[in-house]
């Protein structure tokens, strides 16, 4: 613990962004070669996480979130692109997620992991599943072609990540939540994708925000006039209580990058893993660009 930086008191380590996170993959290539876009936040933070190690308990105060076995990738697609920005055309509030991750037996950073991101646009629809049936367990097969707010990327030297996507929206029988994947020693197409179950899948996990964040950035135009009925927040989300159960936290800390929504936001969590634990991937869905509809 001594090399790891990591301030005792959670204040953040800030850094300016200006570089492109276009994908520029080639034939010739077995990993992808983009743009680097340099996170928010330089090191890991001494805040929200997703497992506790007990070990870090002596040095650190944190908080962490789990994976869990019985999370079976709802809405996922394997094989999806290797980017930082998932936004395609999608409207609502930017979000700048970082993500930390932390060996939970060590509590150094993981400097190899890939974290892999999904969730549902500002009116509570997820690309490829359109019109598919919603709740916890879908069963339908994909039903479009398209891949927006979606995606993965792998840490830099300090173990964090920047994913760039939009505050998701809500669909009916669940709270606001971003889904979550971490691989180690995965594999890559030639085309920028990655091969979903080519490594180690190390966490399973969905996120989540503070209610009162949840309310202001729904007032916002790109989140109204949803077809999904709003019947659940933070208080009756059964998977929420189960992430934040028994002193973990799956909560993102997020703070405003000016004076409105418009600036958008900046999010940060730190996700413990096991390095040795091994999950898997329940889903046949593949992402396909010539799939149906877009």
């Amino acid at each position: 613990m001594d090399d790891m930086e990591i301030t005792e008191d959670g204040d953040s380590a800030l850094t300016n962004s200006t570089s492109s996170s276009s994908i520029v993959p080639t034939e010739e290539n077995t990993t992808p070669t983009p743009t680097f876009v340099s996170p928010h936040y330089s090191t890991i933070q001494n805040v929200r996480l997703t497992r506790m190690p007990v070990v870090c308990l002596t040095r650190l105060t944190v908080y962490m979130c789990r994976s869990s076995r019985s999370n079976r990738s709802p809405y996922y697609l394997r094989d999806d692109y290797v980017r930082q920005d998932l936004r395609e055309d999608q409207n609502g509030t930017t979000l700048y997620l970082d993500v930390g991750v932390l060996d939970i037996t060590t509590c150094q950073p993981v400097t190899d992991a890939f974290v892999e991101i999904w969730a549902c646009n500002a009116q509570g629809d997820y690309s490829a599943f359109i019109n598919a049936p919603r709740g916890p367990w879908p069963t339908s097969p994909k039903t479009t072609g398209d891949n927006f707010l979606r995606g993965g990327y792998t840490v830099d030297d300090n173990g964090v990540v920047e994913l760039i996507t939009i505050y998701p929206g809500f669909y009916t029988g669940r709270t606001i939540h971003v889904h979550t994947m971490v691989h180690q020693n995965i594999s890559y197409h030639t085309n920028g994708t990655i091969m979903s179950a080519s490594g180690g899948l190390r966490h399973i996990g969905q996120l989540y925000f503070d209610e009162a964040v949840n309310t202001e950035v729904l007032a916002q135009a790109a989140y109204k006039g949803s077809k999904h009925e709003h019947n659940i927040d933070n208080t009756q989300d059964y998977y929420m209580d189960q992430a934040n159960s028994n002193g973990y936290s799956a909560f993102i800390d997020v703070e405003k990058l000016g004076n409105s929504l418009d600036d958008g936001l900046l999010g940060y969590i730190t996700i413990g893993i096991d390095t040795s634990a091994s999950y898997g991937v329940f889903t046949d869905n593949h992402w396909d660009p010539n799939f149906g509809p877009k």
